[in-house]
């Protein structure tokens, strides 16, 4: 027998209880080796189920009794907490009108009142400047029916009557400023006559005239 197989045949001599069951060589005596029962998979498993399940069931007991405190607290928000005996019980009622109702009503009235009083101070002005503003259409007809207060334009009106005498005044000071800036420029130009070479005598009788010969070259 070779090595190798010498070898091989120890391994499996040696692994041979893992089976459950290593022979004895002789025919009276064998080795058994046999899971536990229950085998270590389902004990564990047992285990792990039982150590969770009862993890879940504290939480969720936990957890419980935390809402039912919260609940327990908040009874009274309710506007009722019974008390744990028969015989008494203790109640807290909104206010009749209850907070949320009166402050509406309250701030609604405000809100009401404030927009009357500003709508009537608006309307007081409106017809007061409109009481003002009559006089203006030419006529304010009187409270009595007898008596009417006129107040009629004139004959011709404002409008005209200033417009004829603007006019006129514009007219008479274009004409004098006219007048006078012609006045200047035929004075200017009979100054300036004699720079042409030539005046003319004013009288009939003098044959030989003033006259002003440029040099040559003139000036």
């Amino acid at each position: 027998m070779s090595s190798q197989q010498a070898a091989v045949n120890a391994q499996e001599a040696a692994d041979a209880w893992r089976k459950g069951s290593t022979p004895n060589s002789g025919p009276v005596l064998s080795l058994n080796q046999h899971r536990a029962i229950p085998d270590g998979y389902h004990f564990n498993f047992d285990n792990l189920k039982d150590s969770i399940k009862a993890a879940h069931d504290a939480a969720e007991a936990a957890r419980n009794a935390a809402v039912n405190a919260q609940e327990a607290a908040d009874a009274w928000r309710k506007g009722s907490t019974p008390n744990s005996g028969p015989v008494l019980t203790l109640s807290q009622h909104r206010a009749i009108p209850d907070g949320y109702t009166f402050n509406f009503g309250n701030l609604k009235d405000s809100i009401q009142a404030a927009h009357d009083a500003a709508e009537a101070a608006r309307l007081a002005a409106v017809n007061a400047q409109e009481a003002a503003d009559a006089w203006r259409k030419g006529s304010t007809p009187n409270s009595g029916p007898v008596l009417t207060l006129s107040q009629a334009r004139e004959i011709p009106d404002g409008y005209n009557f200033n417009f004829d005498n603007l006019s006129k005044d514009l007219a008479e000071q274009q004409t004098a400023a006219e007048d006078s800036r012609s006045a200047i420029v035929d004075a200017e130009e009979n100054s300036n006559t004699w720079r042409n070479g030539w005046t003319d005598n004013t009288g009939p009788v003098i044959p030989y005239g003033l006259s002003q010969i440029r040099g040559i070259p003139d000036s």
